[in-house]
């Protein structure tokens, strides 16, 4: 692949490691909270995936400054035992899916994978998708 057609995604917490160098794509971590603010302002990525809790502030810290300073950056939450109450409260602040972390590292990856092909084909058609806010289906 090339580094264009590669999906990009930034995980953050220490708790999430998935298989990713199985998975294909390129994968950062950033074990803290701020490390991924630092490597947000630096790199683009088309899925960032938070491990609920973070070891170094709330989870929903982190989303809030993220979804200020960059509302178009998709993002994923990632957790072992995710109440239905942060379920909602990621929902509501435009999760683009909640999964189990052992289990769900291929659905992860097919939804980054989705979010990069959509950007890539706006790109090839001059739209500029990639800096506009998400739209939330309500049934989502």
């Amino acid at each position: 692949m090339t580094q264009t057609e590669q999906t990009s995604i930034l995980v953050i917490g220490t708790d999430v490691a998935p298989e990713h160098k199985e998975m294909g794509g390129e994968v950062m971590i950033a074990d803290t909270g701020r490390r991924a603010i630092e490597l947000l302002r630096m790199l683009k990525f088309d899925l960032v995936v938070i491990s609920h809790p973070l070891p170094d502030m709330p989870a929903w810290n982190l989303i809030q400054r993220v979804r200020m300073t960059m509302p178009w950056q998709k993002w994923a939450l990632v957790g072992r035992d995710i109440s239905q109450r942060d379920e909602l409260i990621a929902r509501s602040l435009g999760v683009v899916g909640v999964f189990d972390q052992d289990s769900d590292w291929p659905e992860v990856m097919h939804v980054a994978a989705a979010i990069h092909r959509r950007a890539q084909t706006a790109v090839a058609a001059g739209r500029r998708i990639a800096v506009e806010p998400m739209r939330m289906a309500s049934a989502n």
